[in-house]
């Protein structure tokens, strides 16, 4: 009987840490899933102002041609779902889907948000917005008319619109978190 009764109680003790280390290691576990998550969410946020930057650069300095070029390999390479550039009256000149140019920027763009570009539009100043339940960011990037030494450049004036999606990125995270929890599930 004494026996049974030290084998039951080792077992609720090896229980009761295991539980607990369980309890803890879900804990941390979600803390870093949590800070990857922030960390993509940075990044990313980072990466779409600096690639829109440089292509507003390509669209106020190069030709048409290199210009249409330009955005096309960007919205194949990355992981814009949408990348657009407005003019001012708010017409799509270039975009990765050509189904959308020479339309009206709010009938053929999902998510477009008029009061945005307008905003970005006479303000020139970057519109960045992040929709956590959706997955994505959206960007109004202004490309402007620049002065030089009283000289006016015949440059494009507009906007470049752009959604760039992230939950592939969270999707991975999540994918190696709970692979990681069924192999501590495991052991």
């Amino acid at each position: 009987m004494r026996l049974i009764n030290r084998l039951s109680l080792s077992f609720l003790l090896t229980s009761l840490v295991v539980g607990l280390f369980v309890i803890l290691w879900t804990a941390m576990t979600w803390r870093e899933y949590q800070d990857s998550l922030s960390d993509i969410e940075v990044s990313s946020l980072e990466f779409v102002k600096q690639d829109l930057a440089s292509l507003q650069l390509d669209l106020e300095y190069k030709s048409e041609l290199f210009s249409k070029r330009s955005l096309s390999r960007r919205g194949v390479n990355t992981r814009y779902k949408v990348l657009a550039f407005i003019d001012e009256k708010g017409i799509v000149n270039h975009a990765t889907n050509l189904a959308y140019v020479t339309k009206s920027s709010k009938i053929a763009l999902p998510n477009f948000d008029v009061v945005r570009f307008e905003k970005v539009k006479d303000r020139h100043q970057t519109n960045v917005y992040y929709k956590k339940e959706n997955e994505w960011v959206s960007v109004y990037f202004p490309v402007i008319l620049e002065r030089l030494d009283n000289e006016i450049r015949p440059t494009k004036v507009g906007v470049i619109f752009a959604i760039y999606d992230l939950s592939q990125e969270k999707l991975k995270i999540w994918n190696r978190v709970k692979n990681s929890a069924i192999k501590i599930g495991l052991l």
